[in-house]
């Protein structure tokens, strides 16, 4: 049975990603609990589990008043510092099944937090939190840069064609970012459009191929020599040092981000 993934938008710009899969479903990061409910009643379907990448509130807000919704057997996987009664913890390359048919394997990808996880359907679904965004990555709140870039080599090794569910709709000032390092990218640009079309129409920039992130996304490009002259042109380190090239792209993109978003 193929798997199905409806975007369920809550807070300022996070997705709940709903897996459905006959009459269950599955919710990764219910930061808030009624939209994920109004979904459920007018879907007509059971909670079948809930799975937490990790522990920031925007990710875990609505559980603990999703789970009475969850059916007897339901499941609850969460990241090991997310702190949610009754939930189990993930740990890296172990299937969580849950009730109606979904396998989830779990990924551990520190760097944004040090308790962050992945999961991944095996018909090539990756939800990859707030660990790969498209054209971008998490911040570094507790991890390093060693980390991060060690977690997004991890997810860059899965098939291309696998579509990645990031947590938030970071798309444009993502690409924003990416079009000043390499402001004449013509594959960039007709990104851009795309997802000015999209947003103009109120519509989600994902899910995301995963092979086109790895064509696109600076923080995925450590080794590409397009990247390493920008950063050597800014003064950046030695072309040869991808943890140090990963530092300064996330320390721009953080000064960025405060000057062009306000946030």
């Amino acid at each position: 049975m193929d798997t199905d993934i409806a975007a369920v938008p809550v807070l300022r710009d996070n997705y709940v990603w709903m897996i459905r899969r006959g009459e269950t479903a599955i919710a990764i990061d219910p930061g808030e609990a009624e939209p994920v409910r109004r979904w459920l009643e007018a879907h007509v379907l059971r909670l079948a589990g809930i799975a937490v990448t990790h522990h920031h509130a925007d990710h875990t807000g609505g559980v603990r008043a999703l789970a009475p919704l969850l059916s007897p057997e339901g499941v609850i996987v969460t990241s090991a510092e997310a702190g949610i009664p009754h939930g189990r913890i993930g740990r890296a390359g172990e299937i969580v099944r849950f009730p109606g048919g979904v396998e989830l394997e779990v990924l551990a990808v520190p760097g944004h937090t040090r308790d962050h996880l992945a999961y991944a359907t095996a018909d090539g679904h990756l939800f990859a939190g707030d660990t790969l965004f498209s054209i971008g990555c998490g911040r570094l709140f507790e991890g390093t840069a060693a980390e991060m870039v060690a977690s997004l080599a991890r997810l860059q090794k899965r098939d291309p064609a696998t579509l990645v569910y990031p947590a938030h709709e970071y798309t444009a000032a993502n690409l924003a970012f990416a079009l000043d390092l390499e402001p004449e990218n013509d594959a960039l640009l007709r990104y851009r459009e795309e997802v000015q079309a999209l947003r103009q129409r109120g519509r989600p920039t994902l899910p995301v191929r995963l092979g086109r992130e790895r064509a696109l996304n600076p923080f995925l490009r450590l080794e590409d020599p397009a990247i390493r002259r920008v950063v050597r042109a800014r003064g950046g380190p030695p072309a040869h040092d991808p943890v140090a090239i990963f530092a300064n792209l996330r320390c721009w993109k953080d000064c960025f981000v405060v000057r062009v978003e306000n946030r």
